[in-house]
């Protein structure tokens, strides 16, 4: 169960700034206090659920591969994840 909160965080802090730009020019005129609410219910709320009602259905995935091919699925998700952080 920890590692499948890993990957999902993981993801999502690859696509963290895609996310955080688009919101900025989504709300750029908004008043400041607005601003900081909406940003506030974003990264609490929002990635909260994804990390809470994601990690389980991976969990379940990684529970049914076998054991080196867990390995090898665990190995090259976190390259590809490093390959991603690295281009940004």
């Amino acid at each position: 169960m920890q590692v499948s909160i890993i990957l999902v965080t993981c993801s999502l802090v690859v696509v963290d700034t895609y996310i955080h730009g688009r919101i900025k020019r989504a709300i750029r005129g908004l008043n400041f206090i607005f601003r900081i609410a909406i940003y506030v219910l974003l990264f609490t709320f929002v990635y909260g659920f994804m990390i809470t009602f994601l990690s389980p259905p991976l969990a379940k995935f990684l529970f049914t591969l076998s054991p080196g091919m867990l390995i090898s699925f665990l190995f090259f998700s976190f390259i590809l994840l490093g390959i991603f952080i690295e281009r940004k």
